[in-house]
């Protein structure tokens, strides 16, 4: 009775899906076999190819979505907080039997000379191995290979996808890779992992560890991955994984007495853009230009906030704002930078663990010598900030992320131990920006930049420091608020470019220009600088574009083309 019930309920809820959904489903078996055996308490789910941002104000979402290979996220509201759970392929007897079978002749047919670098080149030589294991059918030449016999399409499939979830990925938490939509995963022991997720926020997975020894292999296993695995002697582990996710993960239970835990980073391939954050009003199109002019006439800028607060997905738009053909050196502990430049050099430091130690500093210190045009540094901590000052008083414009919620807390931090910058060193910083994770008045979690403020020197007399806000949020409306007045477009970018005092005009019509800039890439949906040349042609082919948009864009950005 009960079997007859859930396949009434599958059919009527096949007959209500539109054709291209159907087709999903149908195509997709273990799909169909997961949604007709939701426990009738909950009503059945809306299927989405892909999600967008307009569905975080669902309250309680109930829907499945695509994330690739096979696999469908199923979010839905539990007992205390939304659930997260990952449909993936059928794992049956018969296909694990498969896999081991596929294993011991891959041993075969591996040899010395096949020594894939990268996750991706470790996929190609499997899929190539695969195909010769189990050939299609109108391979004329499988009579001659070591083929396995009654394997079909779908099995070879399920197969494939276990093995690179299993052995070059990262096992149970592959789902959770391929989602794109996730920020962190954390697993806090044997506990169920949770998660950050772009458009949901927090969630709870219905994936967790069976017991101790489960976790304790699955960490060391993720810190092998890393390159710098955890050991009893070295339980804490700092790294990144082959996907450029970073990882921390502390080993063993005299440390963490629910059992190792690890947090995952994770980071975009692809970093948002400018005009994305314009648009998911990180910040508006007036200030995102006031950013530009700052940087493209080599202005310094820290971006600070609290831990995941936004600070290098805004250090990585912003970037595109440095002229294309200006050098960069990048510095950091685990490298998240990722400039759109090709004249750029990429240093990362170096643990004891892993040989002689090299630290931001020792980086610093060579990075100076390669003549760069801007220096970027992943996070200033320790004796590396005093540096990273001097580098800005010989020319070297310097941005990097800092830990503090204030321009006061950063003077602070900036001034005392272990950095020990003098006083009167802050006003060779020009720009602090502050970036928060907030709540706005209607409850919602929200990353915005808070405020932009120019730092503008340092009174012995009176031991304070002046600075400029000239940017702000309103918490209670969500909007920003720019001042019409900048010390540094006035007293630090007029005189580098030979503009009077009477002619200072100049320089807020340019500004003006870059915000319609991005405002029309807003308006016409292209997000990132790469794409506006196509843009432009399609103003030339089909005249999309108002004149003065194209005129600006063209002026404005003529160095990406």
């Amino acid at each position: 009775m009960e079997r007859l019930r859930k396949k009434q309920r599958i059919k009527h809820y096949l007959k209500e899906q539109e054709p291209e959904v159907l087709d999903v489903i149908k195509t997709n078996p273990h799909l169909e076999m997961y949604i007709g055996n939701i426990n009738h308490g909950l009503s059945l789910p809306e299927y989405y190819e892909t999600l967008n941002r307009g569905m975080a104000d669902i309250e309680e979402p109930n829907l499945i979505y695509n994330v690739g290979e096979g696999v469908f996220i199923h979010v839905f509201p539990g007992d205390k907080r939304t659930i997260y759970h990952p449909v993936e392929p059928e794992l049956t007897k018969h296909v694990q039997e498969s896999i081991e079978e596929v294993m011991k002749r891959l041993t075969i047919l591996i040899s010395s000379d096949m020594a894939p670098k990268t996750s991706k080149e470790h996929i190609e030589l499997f899929d190539k191995l695969l195909d010769r294991i189990i050939p299609n059918s109108s391979n004329m030449f499988s009579k001659f290979l070591p083929t396995m016999k009654g394997v079909s399409p779908a099995v070879k499939e399920r197969i494939r996808y276990y093995f690179i979830r299993d052995k070059i990925g990262l096992g149970v938490l592959q789902p959770l890779i391929l989602d794109t939509f996730i920020e962190d995963i954390s697993c806090n022991g044997l506990t169920p992992i949770f998660i950050e997720h772009k458009i949901f926020k927090s969630l709870q997975s219905t994936i967790e560890f069976a017991n101790m020894a489960a976790l304790d292999r699955f960490v060391l296993s993720l810190t092998e991955r890393s390159g710098r695995p955890a050991t009893h002697s070295a339980p804490i582990v700092d790294a990144v994984l082959p996907d450029g996710s970073r990882l921390n993960a502390i080993y063993g239970r005299d440390l963490s007495k629910k059992g190792s835990n690890f947090t995952i980073r994770k980071v975009s391939e692809t970093p948002l853009s400018i005009s994305q954050l314009v648009s998911f009003r990180g910040l508006t199109a007036e200030i995102a230009a006031y950013i530009w002019m700052a940087l493209d006439n080599g202005m310094s800028m820290f971006i600070v906030g609290e831990t995941a607060s936004g600070k290098t997905t805004l250090l990585n738009a912003c970037l595109a704002f440095i002229h294309p053909t200006a050098k960069i050196v990048s510095i950091e502990d685990t490298p998240e930078v990722l400039p759109p430049h090709i004249n750029w050099a990429r240093e990362v430091t170096r643990p004891a663990s892993a040989g002689s130690a090299v630290d931001t500093f020792d980086l610093l210190k060579a990075g100076l010598r390669q003549r760069p045009n801007y220096i970027i540094i992943g996070e200033i901590r320790g004796a590396e900030g005093n540096t990273a000052f001097q580098a800005i008083q010989t020319g070297h414009p310097v941005i990097s992320t800092f830990h503090a919620g204030t321009v006061k807390s950063l003077i602070n931090r900036l001034t005392g131990e272990p950095i020990n910058i003098p006083p009167h060193f802050i006003k060779f910083l020009d720009l602090a920006i502050i970036q928060n994770a907030v709540h706005t008045a209607d409850g919602k979690l929200l990353r915005r930049l808070i405020s932009a403020n120019e730092l503008v020197g340092y009174s012995q007399r009176t031991g304070n420091y002046s600075f400029v806000e000239l940017a702000s949020w309103d918490a209670k409306t969500d909007t920003h608020n720019f001042l019409k007045s900048s010390h540094i477009l006035e007293n630090k970018i007029a005189p580098r470019r030979g503009i009077k005092r009477k002619d200072i005009k100049i320089l807020y019509k340019e500004h003006k220009t870059k915000t319609l800039i991005i405002e029309g890439m807003i308006k016409f949906g292209v997000m990132h600088w790469d794409d506006v040349w196509e843009l432009l042609q399609n103003y030339k082919l089909k005249k999309k574009l108002p004149d003065n948009i194209a005129k600006f864009v063209t002026e404005g950005l003529r160095g990406w083309k």
